[in-house]
């Protein structure tokens, strides 16, 4: 619950800028950049348990528990 308020309030009380890097028909890449009211290590560390504030409903598998994030 409290990576969730985390990721609510990181996202909701900052500011935030996104740019269009590439596009093409296969698909695009975006940059975004927010400014943290946190520590980054805890930013950080909130981001990887995607389980914790992900909606399920909103996963291939419909259990976000199970969603990892890689670094491709």
């Amino acid at each position: 619950m409290r990576a969730l308020i985390l990721a609510t309030s990181i996202l909701l009380s900052t500011p935030a800028s996104a740019a269009v890097l590439s596009a093409s028909d296969n698909g695009f890449e975006v940059q975004q950049t927010v400014n943290l009211v946190v520590p980054q290590s805890e930013a950080y560390n909130s981001f990887g348990r995607i389980g914790q504030w992900w909606n399920s409903e909103h996963s291939y598998s419909g259990d976000a528990g199970r969603m990892t994030l890689v670094k491709a």
